[in-house]
């Protein structure tokens, strides 16, 4: 992650990232407190937070790739969206 935009969008992902891991650790010890347990919650949290690991995972391989190497998947991606929009207007699906 050469780039300061990279940077730049890393480190404001991560404020984000980090408020809504301490807005969900603020909701869980609430509703643990007030159901009487002592770490009710925890999981959600963790598991929140792998994902979020995750995620960073996937933006430090992504953010340096070559954005030009998806231009031959941009058909393809472009298809594959409007069949998700057509399949929001199918009722039952």
């Amino acid at each position: 992650m050469e780039s300061t935009t990279g940077r730049t969008i890393f480190a404001a992902a991560s404020v984000l990232v980090a408020i809504g891991l301490v807005s969900i650790a603020s909701a869980m010890a609430g509703s643990a407190a007030a159901a009487g347990e002592s770490a009710g919650g925890l999981s959600l949290y963790k598991r929140e937070l792998v994902l979020a690991l995750v995620a960073f995972a996937a933006f430090l391989v992504v953010v340096d790739l070559d954005y030009r190497n998806y231009e031959r998947l941009a058909p393809v991606v472009y298809a594959v969206a409007m069949l998700l929009l057509v399949l929001v207007l199918v009722p039952g699906i």
